[in-house]
């Protein structure tokens, strides 16, 4: 039985979420040829593609940083959690629809 078991998890969770987060930001770079290719990129966009990540990340962290001093972190690990999945799940949805309708140009599995 540990002393702070809320701590625990806590520590738990963020660390599952930083490395899940990494993970989603690092993996774009290796597919950055992938992409190019199949979505007939310059080398300024694929260029741009690799940044997007970096950029938004940084530009979140001070909006979701205000907002955590004003409600906690426990209500924004929340927020931001579900809304990253929400965008993954609608993401997913819509790469399956258009490749079902089969729009010119998509990426094809």
């Amino acid at each position: 039985m540990t002393m702070f078991p809320g701590r625990t998890l806590n520590l738990v969770l963020a660390t599952v979420a930083s490395v899940v987060g990494f993970w989603a930001w690092t993996v774009i770079a290796p597919m950055g040829a992938l992409y190019t290719q199949q979505l007939e990129l310059n080398s300024a966009q694929t260029s741009f593609l690799v940044a997007m990540p970096i950029l938004v990340g940084a530009l979140g962290r001070i909006i979701v940083g205000s907002l955590t001093d004003r409600y906690g972190g426990r209500v924004m690990f929340t927020l931001v959690g579900e809304r990253l999945a929400q965008v993954g799940f609608i993401h997913g949805q819509a790469r399956f629809s258009a490749d079902d309708i089969g729009f010119p140009g998509q990426i094809r599995r």
